[in-house]
């Protein structure tokens, strides 16, 4: 009796419904197996925030043909669309049809990916001997470099002045602020609060202010494109050498999340939520002219620089409505140590003053 896995559109619901024969099928039509087929796979099983995963090592039959990747990993996702958390079919169109015909896009190989309400998996190449997590290492300005031209790479597809797309509407915008919005009252009232003296009356002023300067921002469409929106240290793949490229992996818009951003914010959060605030000060200027200078590059030459450093600020800021957020039911006890960093990193950001630098080439 053929096992409803067998079939490669059906969506993968547990690691033991991987079989030999539905990977052979997926090599075959992604190309990666011309001649033989899979005899053996076995799992090593792991899990994220919001999925469980695992690394699956292949075994092929004697004589086979194509590229016949020896290991893969395997992404599984389970989903309730009634939750105000929720995914939809966002990481899978992000490998398998977003970027496609991108060239240099930042993305992991895709061999197979499939979405039903209520779950998906992707099934990706396997890249942990040559890469692991930035969050393991010590930022660099090289690295951030790198970040800020893979970052381009994928803006430039999207931009939303050389391309049709929905820009986000005011009360998307709002939505996103409301999601957050009830953690304020539970940090300024946290009985356990290290807050700064002067840090809850900064907080109520900025919930007041900046959704203004964000509703302002959505009449100039320029620097506006599809965004990853989640770019912290565990969701960037670095090489563990000096040489290679960087990924960007799991995309995962809750259904409130902005998908539609300026660009620039997928280089402000992980600079605030990964820096301390001495490194990002040190190296953010160079980051962000690299970002500049990549969009150039890809053909966008319109978008000025003062108009780069001005929605950095901007978004660097909205690290406080995701530190807030983590606090819309309760402090969140177990994850205190990761949103209080992130409020006092972006806090930070919003007191730094000063002009726009000028660019130094």
């Amino acid at each position: 009796m053929q096992r409803k896995s067998d079939s490669p559109m059906t969506v993968i619901q547990s690691i033991e419904d991987v079989t030999p024969r539905w990977l052979t099928k997926v090599l075959r039509e992604s190309g990666e197996l011309a001649d033989g087929e899979v005899c053996e796979v076995s799992a090593r099983s792991g899990s994220g925030n919001w999925s469980s995963n695992a690394r699956l090592e292949l075994r092929y039959a004697s004589g086979s043909k194509g590229a016949c990747p020896k290991s893969m990993f395997l992404k599984l996702v389970s989903t309730d669309a009634t939750m105000e958390d929720h995914f939809d079919d966002s990481e899978v169109r992000y490998y398998r049809s977003d970027y496609t015909g991108l060239a240099d896009a930042p993305l992991l190989k895709c061999f197979h990916a499939a979405y039903q309400p209520g779950s998906y998996h992707v099934l990706l190449e396997d890249v942990s001997e040559t890469h692991q997590p930035a969050a393991f290492v010590s930022p660099t300005l090289a690295y951030g470099k790198k970040l800020a031209e893979a970052t381009a790479v994928l803006h430039s597809h999207y931009w939303a002045t050389l391309r049709s797309i929905a820009m986000p509407t005011e009360a998307q915008v709002l939505r996103y602020i409301d999601v957050a919005k009830p953690g304020l009252k539970n940090v300024l009232e946290d009985p356990k609060s290290t807050l700064k003296p002067h840090w809850p009356e900064l907080l109520r002023r900025f919930f007041v202010e900046h959704p203004q300067k964000l509703l302002t921002r959505l009449q100039f469409p320029n620097g506006f494109s599809r965004v990853h929106g989640d770019l912290n240290g565990f969701n960037i793949l670095v090489p563990k050498g000096r040489e290679g490229s960087i990924y960007l992996i799991d995309r995962q818009p809750f259904e409130w999340s902005l998908r539609t951003w300026l660009g620039v914010s997928d280089l402000a959060f992980p600079l605030i939520s990964d820096w301390t605030p001495e490194e990002r000060r040190e190296h953010e200027l160079e980051i962000l002219q690299c970002y500049h200078e990549k969009l150039r590059q890809l053909g966008i030459e319109d978008y000025a620089w003062e108009d780069v450093w001005g929605d950095y600020k901007l978004c660097s800021a909205m690290g406080i409505y995701n530190a807030i957020e983590f606090c819309k039911h309760g402090i969140d006890e177990d994850m205190r140590d990761r949103w209080f960093s992130l409020l006092t990193r972006s806090i930070a950001t919003l007191e730094d003053a000063g002009e726009t630098p000028r660019k130094t080439h």
